[in-house]
C-alpha cells in the first residue's frame, strides 16, 4: 500500500469537517511531534502554513461557540494588561526565566499567565516564581484539548485591550488555536522553540519576535516580519577594557549549554567544526552543559 504525502492533511481536513475538533487537535499534536522528532527534519523544517492554517480554523470555529457562552461562567477579579500564554513553566528551563523577566520589567502592569499544559504533563510547575511578583496563574486542568482551547479563548475574551504573549511548545495546537484575529489587542508570538518545527511560526498577522540573528533572517526568508529580541544578561561587576585585563588567566573561558540536537543541525558555522578552532586560537577553556 502506498501513503500518499497528503493523507495527514486529508485526515484533519475530514476531522474538522465533521466538527470533531477534539480529535483534530490531538493529531495535530502527535503529527507535529512526530515531524519534531525525526531526525531528517532537525535543523530542515522549522514552520508549517498548513498545520498553522488548521490550528486557526479550529480556533475560529470554537471562539464562535465560547461567545455565545462568554466566560464559561467566570468572573474576571481584575482586568490583566499583559497576558502570558504558554505550554509549561518549569523550575528550569530556558523560556520559563525569560517569561519571569518580563514579569519583572513591568511591575506596574498586571500580568495574567495561562499554561495550557496540552502535553498533560503531570510534572508540577513552578507557580511561585511567579505569583510572588504579582502575576496571576491558572493551569488547565481538563485533559480534553477542546475543552482546554475553550477555556482559553474564555479568558482571552475577558481581556480584549490585553497584549497576548506566546510561548507554546512545539506542538501546543491549543494555544495557537487559542490565539485569533481581533479577539485581543496585541498579540505578539515569542519564537523560542527556534530549532524544529513549532507551530505558530507561520502567522503572519501577530507580530514575531526571534531571540538569534540567524532565526530572524530564516523567517524574513519565509516572508514573515520577524523581530529581533536579542537575550542579554546584567553585568556582574565593572572591569578595566585594557589589554592587560583580557586573558589574565592565558585564556578565555567559553560556555554552552542545551541537548545536542540544538548543536547538530546544520548551519553556516557547525559548532563542532568553530568551537576546536576557537580553542587553538585562544589556548582557552570551553565548557558545555547539556547532554
Amino acid at each position: 500500500m502506498t501513503l500518499s504525502i497528503s493523507a495527514p492533511y486529508e485526515a484533519l481536513e475530514d476531522l474538522f469537517t465533521k466538527g470533531k475538533l477534539k480529535q483534530a487537535l490531538e493529531f495535530l499534536t502527535v503529527f507535529t511531534l512526530s515531524i519534531v522528532n525525526d531526525p531528517a527534519a532537525l535543523g530542515q523544517v522549522f514552520s508549517s502554513p498548513t498545520l498553522d492554517d488548521f490550528c486557526q480554523r479550529i480556533g475560529a470555529t470554537s471562539l464562535a461557540t465560547t461567545k455565545k457562552n462568554r466566560g464559561d461562567g467566570m468572573e474576571p477579579s481584575h482586568t490583566a494588561e499583559v497576558i502570558i500564554l504558554a505550554t509549561e513553566l518549569h523550575a528550569l528551563g530556558g523560556h520559563s526565566r525569560v517569561v519571569e523577566d518580563l514579569v519583572r520589567t513591568r511591575p506596574d502592569h498586571k500580568h495574567l499567565i495561562l499554561l495550557t499544559n496540552a502535553y498533560n504533563s503531570p510534572a508540577q510547575f513552578d507557580t511561585a516564581r511567579y505569583t510572588r511578583l504579582g502575576a496571576t496563574l491558572h493551569v488547565a486542568d481538563s485533559s480534553n484539548l477542546h475543552e482546554k482551547l475553550r477555556w482559553v479563548q474564555a479568558h482571552l475574551s475577558q481581556h480584549p485591550n490585553a497584549e497576548v504573549l506566546v510561548f507554546n511548545h512545539h506542538a501546543d495546537a491549543v494555544a495557537i488555536a487559542a490565539i485569533q484575529p481581533g479577539l485581543n489587542r496585541e498579540v505578539v508570538f515569542h519564537h523560542h522553540c527556534d530549532h524544529q518545527l513549532s507551530l505558530g511560526a507561520s502567522l503572519s498577522w501577530p507580530r514575531h519576535f526571534d531571540y538569534v540573528d540567524v532565526l530572524t533572517q530564516r523567517c524574513r526568508s519565509a516572508g514573515l516580519t520577524p523581530e529581533i529580541l536579542p537575550l542579554s544578561v546584567p553585568r556582574q561587576s565593572p572591569r578595566a577594557h585594557t589589554q592587560e585585563s583580557f586573558m589574565r588567566g592565558g585564556g578565555i573561558k567559553t560556555c554552552s549549554s542545551g541537548t545536542a540536537n540544538k548543536f547538530l543541525a546544520p548551519a553556516l558555522y557547525p559548532y563542532w567544526e568553530v568551537l576546536p578552532l576557537i580553542l587553538k586560537a585562544s589556548g582557552g577553556e570551553h565548557i558545555h552543559i547539556g547532554a
